[in-house]
């Protein structure tokens, strides 16, 4: 059964889409021209795991859908009115990767990534021990490799059934705002649903608003 999925973005990215019928993430606009450590890392297993992943950086969607009341009144780059879209897309099963947020958080954080608590607190009980290596980064040997080798759960389809430890349940598959996707082309082909709506930065009034 196809699922359907939701992406915010820049008014320009939609227009793009109707024009090309593909669009591709331009590194040079990814947070602020600055590639996270963490977004190359999962780049690199994506190429890895999923068939047909060239290794262009991702386009991230929620599995649930967004409530523009919220997303109309997020604080923007700039001090700006901005127009954005909220697209509904219903992709091929084989181009989509999906995992719980809180896993992906863990990741970006540089978190260690765990099946149980126990497994968690030890890690951490071990990395507090030497609080000289508290600012340094990329972690030292053998830091880094275990980190590394934790994030590798993200991938699992065990993570959302056994780390019930977090005291709520997740279900990779499930439409729920516990999860979010990532698929490396936005496609004209899958866009269901298009909603242009008006984003004002923090400070700013929209016209007659």
């Amino acid at each position: 059964m196809d699922r359907r999925f939701w992406t915010i973005q820049p008014l320009e990215v939609w227009q793009t889409l109707q024009r090309t019928g593909e669009v591709r993430v331009d590194p040079t606009n990814y947070h602020h021209q600055h590639v996270p450590e963490r977004y190359l890392w999962l780049v690199d297993q994506l190429r890895q795991r999923c068939p047909g992943y060239t290794g262009l950086l991702p386009w991230w969607a929620y599995c649930e859908k967004p409530d523009l009341r919220t997303h109309r009144h997020r604080a923007a780059l700039f001090d700006r009115i901005q127009q954005q879209v909220r697209l509904e897309l219903e992709p091929d099963p084989s181009e989509v990767t999906i995992f719980p947020i809180w896993a992906w958080d863990t990741v970006y954080c540089g978190g260690y990534l765990a099946l149980t608590l126990s497994a968690k607190e030890n890690w951490e009980e071990r990395w507090e021990a030497h609080p000289e290596l508290e600012d340094l980064w990329p972690r030292p040997s053998p830091w880094r490799e275990e980190l590394e080798a934790s994030w590798q759960l993200l991938f699992s389809p065990e993570l959302p059934q056994l780390c019930r430890w977090r005291g709520r349940e997740y279900s990779m598959f499930e439409r729920s705002v516990n999860s979010e996707a990532v698929v490396e082309i936005l496609k004209f082909s899958a866009v269901r649903r298009a909603e242009v709506f008006t984003q004002v930065s923090r400070g700013i009034r929209s016209p007659g608003g």
